[in-house]
């Protein structure tokens, strides 16, 4: 399969993340640094950028293209797969991620043919970003 030209996926794996992190975006080492670069390309001083930086600003910008991609991952939010770990005492749930055909009859219903192929990429890339934290150990 040939990868569609987009965006580095940093933006949709920063959101997947804020959606399944703990109410708040969870920035790796790759996001600060490339949070540091965009500042520095508009002349903001990464110091000054509080809220982004440290974690405690909930609100995360959405670039214009990934939007739909977003708004798919969102309305596939019922549909992801699970069980419970063994022994069921434990009570741990284990995420395995969002069927295909969930996501492909979302993409379908939302009226996004045209770009479906994009779209169906970016919502993996998501996954792939969300399944880390859906799997960690929750007190």
């Amino acid at each position: 399969m040939v990868p569609l030209r987009m965006r580095p996926p940093e933006k949709l794996e920063a959101a997947a993340r804020h959606w399944a992190g703990p109410g708040r975006a969870v920035l790796t080492d790759t996001d600060r640094v490339a949070l540091q670069a965009d500042a520095a390309a508009f002349g903001i001083d990464p110091a000054t950028l509080g809220g982004q930086e440290t974690g405690t600003d909930d609100a995360l910008a959405v670039w214009p293209e990934n939007w739909p991609i977003l708004m798919t991952f969102l309305h596939l939010s019922t549909q992801w797969q699970w069980r419970r770990e063994i022994p069921a005492m434990s009570g741990q749930l284990i995420w395995h991620g969002l069927p295909h055909t969930e996501i492909e009859a979302t993409i379908r219903l939302l009226g996004h043919r045209r770009e479906g192929r994009r779209i169906f990429e970016g919502v993996k890339i998501m996954e792939q970003a969300a399944l880390p934290l859906l799997n960690a150990a929750r007190p």
